[in-house]
């Protein structure tokens, strides 16, 4: 029963309005404690509050706490079924996260059947149907929402993407498209965000032999992030023509340097230097000694239960952790969570989807590893002597680290 059940129903309406713009702000603020409580006090002033379920779905998803937040979604779609916006949450919780696809595109169907004219919706559905990996049905749907709302550099860029990757490749016409987002970036944004656009047409400009162009874009990709586009050209066999060009070896040098330089400025273990050993407890109880893995690659991530870019990349360490454990290759997580025991970290551990080794971190642990910028996550890619030899700050993914690793493997 709601609380004040006596009281008319449109003043219980308007205090979970107020407990629900409480909760948005403390969101908003990071205060994500102070925000849950809000959401909950609103539903117990009124439990039917469709706006309320939605938003407190919505701070459920960025915790990773998936099945809360898919309840709460539903909830809102019973309540207000001509709202798009609890088919969309839903589509993309169950695509993106739980991979249930057919559901999920189902759901984002019935949204645009709602709001058909939504080009911005219309965008967001090609989207998914590229990250799907469906690229036939993701161009036809985002040249329709040009057709909608004209070209912007975001559905140019996807365009690109889905040329370069559909089963006949259009490279021409993907180098046009890549071009026009170029072009359309806004002067306010930043233009790294479409580093996927610099990097495909070097590969782009290689096939078709205008090799100016494709290591201008070599250039322009390294220097926006060398840390992560580094280990691309020097290793995919798809740039060896980039690789041989005389001009190669010095666009890399400088890509170095700026790699180098960041390191400097934030990693706490600086690559060459021995990695400082802990004991620690796994959330099963057994000690875990990180010297104890010489002999061994270890894929050594900092992180948290309470950062989204942590929960965000544990999927992608689960499934490089499932195709690397028996190929001389450690993967260990390290939580920074102050204050949690091992039962409630494992209970998070497994809700996130994390299969690796799972410790309990220290004080000593965050000082001796956690960047300068103080930035979680972080990922140690340590060899089999012991040595540290590569950084990521920031999240990761299955791809980049196959990569680190392949390097320390030879």
């Amino acid at each position: 029963m709601a609380i004040g059940s006596n009281i008319p129903d449109e003043a219980r309406k308007e205090t979970a309005k107020a407990h629900l713009d409480a909760a948005l702000s403390f969101q908003q603020a990071e205060n994500y404690d102070e925000s849950e409580a809000s959401f909950l006090k609103a539903l117990e002033y009124y439990p039917d509050y469709a706006d309320v379920h939605l938003n407190f779905g919505s701070l459920l998803h960025s915790e990773g706490r998936y099945d809360e937040a898919e309840e709460h979604y539903k909830k809102a779609r019973e309540l207000n079924p001509s709202d798009y916006r609890g088919y969309y949450y839903s589509a993309y919780l169950l695509t993106s996260i739980q991979g249930r696809k057919d559901e999920g595109l189902e759901l984002f169907k019935k949204a645009l059947a709602i709001e058909p004219d939504d080009a911005q919706l219309q965008f967001y559905y090609g989207q998914l149907l590229t990250n799907l990996g469906r690229y036939d049905d993701a161009e036809k749907e985002l040249l329709k929402q040009i057709q909608m709302a004209g070209e912007s550099s975001p559905t140019c860029g996807y365009l690109g993407w889905v040329l370069v990757r559909k089963e006949k490749q259009d490279l021409s016409k993907a180098g046009e498209y890549y071009e026009k987002c170029i072009k359309l970036i806004p002067k306010d944004e930043d233009p790294s965000d479409y580093l996927y656009a610099f990097y495909d047409l070097s590969y782009i400009y290689q096939e078709l032999d205008s090799m100016d162009r494709a290591i201008e874009y070599t250039e322009k990709t390294l220097n926006f992030n060398p840390l992560l586009y580094i280990d691309l050209y020097e290793v995919e066999p798809s740039f060896e023509k980039i690789r041989g060009d005389k001009r190669f070896e010095g666009v890399l040098k400088k890509a170095y340097k700026v790699y180098n330089d960041y390191l400097k400025e934030n990693a706490t273990v600086m690559p060459g230097s021995k990695a400082p050993d802990f004991e620690l407890e796994d959330i099963e109880g057994n000690k875990v000694k990180l010297s104890n893995y010489k002999g061994k690659v270890v894929v050594l991530n900092i992180w948290a239960t309470w950062c989204g870019p942590c929960q965000r990349e544990i999927p992608d360490i689960s499934d490089f952790y499932g195709e690397y454990k028996d190929k001389d290759v450690a993967v260990l997580g390290v939580s920074v969570d102050e204050g949690m025991d091992r039962g409630e970290l494992a209970e998070h551990a497994k809700s996130m989807g994390a299969t690796y080794p799972i410790l309990v971190g220290t004080d000593d642990i965050s000082d001796a590893y956690i960047s300068k910028s103080g930035s979680i996550p972080e990922t140690y890619f340590i060899d089999k002597d012991g040595l540290v030899r590569d950084f990521i700050v920031g999240s990761t993914d299955k791809v980049s680290i196959e990569r680190k690793v392949k390097k320390l493997l030879k």
